[in-house]
């Protein structure tokens, strides 16, 4: 199993400290993770009727959504 973690980078993020913790913990654990980073995305970038949609983001969060789902039996 794949975890993808989004992370909409123009949006309210913790430090990069507390990424770097998780993506190393998830690494030391061995689960199979991927950290996807949107710049200039807020959160809600994939909300069509918000004000923070970003069609670019929301095109690729779809592509990697669907690799994902093609992926998982």
């Amino acid at each position: 199993m794949t975890i993808v973690i989004v992370r909409c980078v123009g949006g309210h993020l913790p430090p990069e400290a507390q990424i770097t913790r998780l993506d190393e913990a998830l690494a030391a654990a061995s689960v199979h993770f991927i950290t996807e980073l949107y710049q200039g995305a807020a959160h809600g970038f994939t909300a069509k009727d918000a004000p923070s949609y970003d069609a670019t983001a929301d095109a690729l969060h779809h592509k990697r959504l669907a690799m994902l789902l093609e992926e998982t039996p």
